[in-house]
């Protein structure tokens, strides 16, 4: 019985470090791993917008925007794009499509979906003059792979944001499952010795 405090404490020593390291290497991968190769503000579609650009419009125009082109290169697969917007506090999601487009007006990749504000890496939030709050949220897209080396640029569609920026990476990790999986059981087992310590400790002794 003496022990049980210490193995606690370890065993929540090993749930930190298993969740942590999980965060840490998720932004590893998404955020951090390869070369940066585009880092700029998105403009909106019509706004000197390439040819390639303007053959890919369907739609609402002003919700539409673009950037580059940017020089990539097969050799320096896998790529990831990171979205950043600014949003007004009170939204709970973004409606987003992204694609890159070739110099042939190809579309070498093309990736859409749903920003969750829980669920992206958010900055903190900020007060306009007018009294609105906002915050800053930033999305990773899945990695991508680019088939001939050329001008590349993108065309990316977000739902009601200010400030569209992105950046783009090259030779980027794409996570290796094993790494998860470690950290992870870590979590996991680490989390259940300190249930089961708490349990023991409540449940009632006889005598």
């Amino acid at each position: 019985m003496s022990d049980e405090p210490a193995i606690e404490k370890r065993s929540a020593w090993m749930a930190a470090i298993g969740v942590l390291g999980l965060f840490a290497y998720w932004c590893h991968t998404a955020f951090w791993s390869g070369q940066t190769t585009l880092d700029t503000e998105l403009r909106p579609v019509l706004e000197a917008s390439p040819p390639a650009v303007l053959e890919r419009i369907t739609g609402d125009a002003p919700r539409q925007y673009w950037a580059g082109p940017v020089s990539l290169d097969p050799d320096a697969n896998p790529h990831r794009l990171v979205l950043s917007a600014t949003v007004r506090r009170g939204r709970e999601s973004v409606a987003y499509r992204v694609a890159i487009v070739g110099g042939n007006g190809v579309v070498a990749w093309e990736e859409g979906g749903t920003i969750h504000h829980a669920a992206s890496q958010q900055k903190k939030q900020q007060s306009r003059q007018d009294g609105r709050l906002e915050k800053r949220i930033r999305q990773p897209s899945a990695v991508f792979q680019v088939p001939n080396s050329g001008p590349y640029t993108l065309l990316a569609e977000l739902d009601r944001v200010d400030a569209p920026a992105v950046a783009l990476r090259s030779g980027v990790s794409e996570g290796r499952p094993s790494i998860y999986l470690a950290f992870g059981a870590l979590a996991l087992f680490g989390s259940l010795a300190v249930l089961r310590g708490q349990w023991i400790r409540r449940a009632p002794r006889n005598g």
